[in-house]
């Protein structure tokens, strides 16, 4: 599949672009740094993605929330363990990122429509 990732250059974007390149998908890693460049709060960069990315799969969003007219399933981490490592607090309550993955990868490769996802319970 092509998957397009926005907000790709983040922990949890990163993690996720990595684990569907390891499941050999197509990724084509966005963010408001990247070529193209996509801001999700900007209407006029994510239509500008559409006209130059042809033959998308899916669109998974790690940097927020969008309102597309497909297949819409959310995935709803708690705290990431590399964040809480960053922020110097207790680790034992995150998750990874590369776990958290895991949910984004079902929400795209599964079935599920208009549902919100726990990560843990893909570990």
């Amino acid at each position: 599949m092509k998957i397009v990732v926005i907000g790709a250059t983040g922990t949890i974007g990163r993690a996720v672009a990595d684990a569907f390149s390891k499941r050999e998908h197509e990724v084509i890693r966005t963010s408001r740094g990247s070529d193209p460049h996509v801001d999700i709060d900007d209407p006029a960069t994510l239509q500008m993605l559409f006209e130059r990315v042809k033959d998308i799969d899916a669109v998974v969003s790690c940097a927020g929330h969008g309102k597309w007219n497909l297949r819409v399933n959310v995935v709803s981490p708690h705290w990431v363990t590399e964040t809480l490592r960053s922020l110097k607090m207790d680790e034992s309550r995150g998750l990874a990122a590369t776990d958290v993955a895991k949910a984004y990868v079902a929400a795209v490769e599964g079935t599920m429509n208009g549902e919100v996802l726990e990560p843990a319970t893909f570990v």
